[in-house]
């Protein structure tokens, strides 16, 4: 595509007809670019989702062109339209865009189809509803082409204000997702997982398999991309007030990205809840335990007796499982990976000596009150603190012994593999198994079998 020269400053810098001021908050640090980017005259593709952005999309489309002409690159804009009803493409079209109709719903499927139909081999994702500004597109450009990183994100959160960010969103939602991304396996020093701002090579996106089809594509991206040891660069760009309507549900758009992160890392869905019911539990024992006398039938305190080592034991059976997902989920980073035979036998040792710690604790009741002795003072809490011991560490001892049964029957008896390949359909991917480090399939049985030789 031949891009037209840039417009002047001030038209630039202009919003639409009813929002003239919209875009004036610029980072002004723009201007201190180098004018000629080092980019060895790579092709650039800038996608675009769009649905319903008539009111944004020509301006946004001007702008991403304004920018390639001014820094010397040669490139497209690609608009993506998700099924727009008001207009959107054909002034997108007008505007100088390539237009592509993405007929499956969502920000995700709608970028997927956008970087799969790009010309260039570095492709830029940002947003149609002039959140972004384009003219820091150079500060995403030059590290890929120039091999510095592999993925480069242009954080919003370091500018962001009330009337650009909901600060529900700013100081809440972004922050939590990020957490458990970085948890999941993303990048360690990822600030703002949110961001749509971001380049790469064309090739090595397609090259992850993401799958997903909504707002969660950007999570996915980075989960799959941190264990594939990409490296990721963030650079501070900025946002600005969106013009249209957001198309961002909190709620339902939340729970698919934690959908997301808890698929791809199915052990934080165990981990982290047991570890908040372990610690509830013990905070509510203790407090049964600090004055037995208090606890009467139907209190508070005899409520917290009773739900005290239920919940510590429920959540450390939950810790137990989430460490063996860890351990031996095909999907789980290997990063975090224990060996499997060293991993069981902490299991079965821990769980044997909290067991016998509590049978000698009752026994030790048991036979004070065998030869007539009088009952030690605070004999209910230790009832209360033998019978948590025997349920964590029965518990520990049955889940250590019950994975040690299904591994070894793995190892001697792994599944056949399958004979016919799935035959590919226009527009469908095939199945593959989710990468994790170093963007290879994870493990079978036999890998599990070959971890369990490398623990001898």
């Amino acid at each position: 595509m031949e891009v037209d020269g840039p417009a002047s400053p001030e038209a630039a810098r202009s919003g639409p007809p009813g929002h003239p001021d919209i875009l004036l908050d610029r980072d002004d640090s723009a201007d201190d670019l180098d004018p000629a980017p080092r980019t060895d005259g790579a092709f650039v593709s800038v996608i675009l989702p769009c649905l319903d952005e008539a009111g944004s999309v020509a301006l946004v489309v001007r702008q991403v062109r304004d920018a390639l002409a001014a820094n010397g690159l040669d490139g497209e804009v690609v608009v993506a339209d998700n099924g727009s009803v008001d207009g959107s493409a054909d002034l997108a079209r007008a505007a100088g865009a390539r237009v592509i109709d993405v007929p499956v719903r969502g920000y995700g499927a709608a970028l997927s189809a956008g970087i799969a139909a790009a010309r260039g081999s570095i492709c830029v994702m940002g947003d149609a509803d002039a959140t972004y500004p384009f003219e820091l597109l150079p500060r995403l450009v030059e590290p890929i082409a120039r091999g510095e990183a592999d993925l480069v994100i242009g954080s919003r959160l370091g500018s962001a204000r009330a009337r650009t960010m909901p600060l529900l969103h700013r100081y809440v939602g972004t922050p939590t997702i990020t957490w458990l991304v970085r948890r999941a396996g993303g990048p360690p020093g990822l600030v703002d997982s949110q961001s749509g701002f971001r380049a790469f090579r064309r090739d090595d996106l397609l090259g992850l398999n993401l799958r997903a089809t909504g707002m969660e594509f950007a999570s996915e991206m980075l989960i799959v991309a941190g264990r594939a040891n990409w490296r990721v660069l963030e650079v501070e760009t900025g946002y600005r007030e969106r013009i249209g309507r957001s198309k961002l549900e909190t709620g339902p758009d939340g729970f698919r990205h934690l959908t997301t992160i808890l698929l791809l890392a199915p052990d934080l869905g165990a981990t982290l809840p047991g570890a908040a019911l372990a610690i509830v539990g013990a905070v509510l024992l203790a407090w049964a335990l600090i004055d037995p006398s208090t606890v009467q039938t139907g209190s508070p305190s005899w409520l917290a007796s009773f739900f005290g080592p239920a919940l510590v034991v429920l959540g450390i059976q939950a810790m137990l499982v989430g460490l063996l997902l860890a351990a031996y989920s095909p999907i789980a980073p290997r990063r975090r990976r224990a060996s499997p035979r060293a991993l069981l036998g902490r299991y079965l040792v821990g769980g044997i000596w909290a067991v016998a710690a509590g049978i000698i604790i009752i026994g030790s009741l048991a036979f004070v009150r065998l030869i007539g002795a009088q009952a030690p003072i605070r004999g209910s809490q230790m009832q209360m603190i033998a019978l948590v011991l025997v349920l964590a560490g029965g518990s520990a001892v049955a889940t250590a012994a019950i994975a040690g049964i299904l591994i070894e029957s793995l190892r001697r008896y792994p599944p056949a593999a399958p004979t016919t390949a799935t035959a590919a359909q226009p527009g469908v991917r095939p199945p593959a198994a989710a990468p994790v480090a170093g963007g290879s399939p994870g493990p079978d049985a036999n890998d599990a079998a070959s971890a369990d030789q490398e623990a001898d």
